[in-house]
């Protein structure tokens, strides 16, 4: 099940941005696909999903995060079987959220950001 999370959210250097709770009902893993629309300065911007099961101890899943304006894509968890990760790892929690800051530089950038939840 496809959720838009948001069309235009602005992330600055001083202050960290989360979503609502996104209900993973039968689900166990997430795709987050975010674009970066655009930039002032320099801000290299983190996509942090972070799980829970029950909606006040959240834990960090996986992260992405670039500096260059376009879209991107990445899957929770973040498994590199290729590393010797575990390809049967799944999100055991209850629900997800993002949480969007800048990790690094200065400046602020406006990021839409949406999340597929599927069963594995």
């Amino acid at each position: 099940m496809y959720s838009s999370i948001a069309r235009r959210m602005t992330v600055t250097d001083s202050k960290s941005e989360e979503s609502s709770a996104i209900s993973l009902q039968a689900g166990n893993a997430v795709q987050i696909d975010w674009t970066i629309v655009s930039v002032a300065g320099s801000p290299t911007v983190k996509i942090e999903v972070q799980e829970t099961g029950d909606l006040g101890n959240w834990q960090p899943v996986s992260s992405d995060a670039s500096s260059a304006i376009g879209f991107r894509t990445f899957t929770s968890p973040n498994v590199d079987v290729t590393a010797g990760g575990d390809p049967g790892a799944r999100i055991a929690a209850s629900a997800v959220r993002v949480v969007v800051s800048v990790s690094s530089g200065t400046g602020s950038a406006i990021v839409a950001i949406g999340a597929n939840v599927a069963k594995l």
